[in-house]
């Protein structure tokens, strides 16, 4: 990535680069320039501050799902599904996943462990389904009720989801 100081990255550069979605060597040259250019610099904050509104929606989808009119569903989805189905954030919600399963107290069967797993996988499959689609511009419609659909569900089966968020 050509890090110049005379050009501008783009919006979605900066989308992704606030994603984590961005090589180290991409990221090298992006925060060299970002030293030195304040137009690039409100990009980002701009990039950042809709990542964060953007969670703050999912948290409320999450606590309020049965309360929600179609048409709030509706206005929801479409910024949920941008942000969930992305690398790093499926990689957050995995290794949240992971530290819930160490700090476990209660005594749970291999039985009731082995299903939970399977469901937890099945959610994180849905959401890198949801990625692909998302980085191939297909199927909108059907990758916002795959991401809202597993995204309700993690949060019943792995509560600390919340913490990503």
């Amino acid at each position: 990535m050509d890090s110049s100081f005379n050009r501008h990255f783009s919006e979605e550069v900066w989308n992704e680069y606030a994603l984590g979605e961005r090589s180290e060597n991409d990221c090298q040259a992006l925060e060299e320039h970002l030293l030195v250019c304040f137009a690039c610099q409100d990009l980002l904050a701009q990039a950042d501050e809709h990542i964060r509104l953007t969670k703050a929606a999912i948290r409320c989808y999450i606590a309020n799902f049965t309360t929600l009119q179609d048409g709030e569903e509706q206005e929801l989805l479409p910024k949920m599904a941008d942000v969930v189905a992305t690398r790093a954030f499926i990689r957050q919600i995995v290794n949240q996943y992971k530290i819930a399963c160490a700090v476990r107290d209660l005594e749970i069967s291999m039985n009731d462990l082995l299903i939970e797993k399977f469901q937890f996988w099945w959610h994180i499959t849905r959401l890198r389904l949801a990625w692909f689609l998302r980085v191939t511009n297909a199927l909108p419609d059907f990758r916002q009720g795959l991401v809202a659909r597993s995204v309700l569900s993690l949060s019943v089966l792995s509560p600390r989801l919340l913490e990503v968020l």
